[in-house]
């Protein structure tokens, strides 16, 4: 059993320390244990609690009726809400109750309800996009389990790779797109993101995945004369060595575009010669890569 201090579940839950703290005074809605210097630890039922507390109050309830519940009413309501197929407003914490019970069947569906009601694009902006940011916190804490981040991830990388592939390939005639991570690097979601909306924008794209040693790609690149290459770098890496990358690509391949998003560009702020496209948006994403 977890024992997580209320920085923690406001961390996992996106619920204020404070909220808690009016919570458990005001309702009794949590009894955490203490530790002999009185710091509150919250177990795996609080959390999952509280999960499904921040999901009922999204749909309307006040926290004062949710009060009145007990667990197994609160269970019922929120096993109502998740089965509604009519139910396409998906939010980060239906997500997080399916990945911690494992349960492949309702991630999928949310994910595909969403899609189906709102667009990819719309859908990994407000969805899948935040929910990987919380599941990588939580997985880097230590509060979620790693095996539930691989699985909540792999169910995406499947989904997206299942889009991708039911996408007739654009004539070759059409600009071509190689997309690639570099060596070392094995987040893939967000290329495989691109790759989607590339194919949907009518590009040709290939595909080379993770951790692309730079001579092998630019050996191909050199055959097939991309029009583009985009890549996404999430691991931390010495700026120099991002730079040293990139001008590798740019003396050999002086007439290709070079694309890159993630973590080091964005978060990180990683200070890119001019030649480097970064795209840290979506509207940047459409801008670099317009439909055909």
């Amino acid at each position: 059993m977890g024992k997580y201090s209320i920085k923690d579940v406001e961390t996992l839950t996106g619920i204020k320390a404070h909220t808690i703290r009016i919570w458990e005074k005001r309702f009794n809605l949590f009894t955490p244990s203490r530790t002999d210097t009185n710091i509150r630890k919250y177990s795996d039922e609080d959390i999952r609690l509280a999960l499904n507390i921040s999901l009922l109050q999204q749909k309307g309830f006040k926290i004062s009726q949710i009060a009145r519940m007990n667990a197994a009413q609160v269970d019922v309501e929120v096993k109502r809400i998740l089965s509604d197929k009519k139910n396409t407003n998906i939010g980060v914490e239906a997500m997080l109750i399916a990945t911690s019970n494992f349960n492949e069947t309702d991630l999928k569906q949310y994910i595909e309800r969403s899609v189906e009601a709102k667009g990819i694009k719309a859908i990994y902006t407000e969805l899948i996009s935040p929910f990987l940011a919380r599941i990588g916190a939580l997985w880097q804490s230590g509060i979620l389990n790693p095996a539930q981040e691989h699985f909540a991830s792999n169910i995406i990388r499947e989904y997206l790779f299942t889009q991708i592939n039911r996408i007739e390939q654009a004539p070759e005639s059409n600009p071509l797109i190689i997309f690639y991570l570099p060596e070392g690097e094995y987040h893939e979601i967000t290329l495989l993101y691109c790759t989607l909306l590339a194919k949907m924008a009518r590009y040709k794209v290939i595909y080379l995945g993770q951790t692309v040693p730079l001579e092998n790609l630019i050996a191909t690149a050199k055959n097939l004369q991309p029009w583009a290459l985009l890549t996404s770098i999430n691991k931390r890496m010495p700026n120099e060595d991002v730079t040293s990358h990139f001008a590798s690509l740019k003396r050999a391949l002086p007439s290709t575009l070079l694309l890159v998003t993630g973590y080091q560009v964005n978060a990180e702020q990683a200070t890119l010669p001019g030649y480097v496209t970064t795209i840290s948006s979506q509207d940047e994403l459409d801008k670099a890569i317009p439909p055909q």
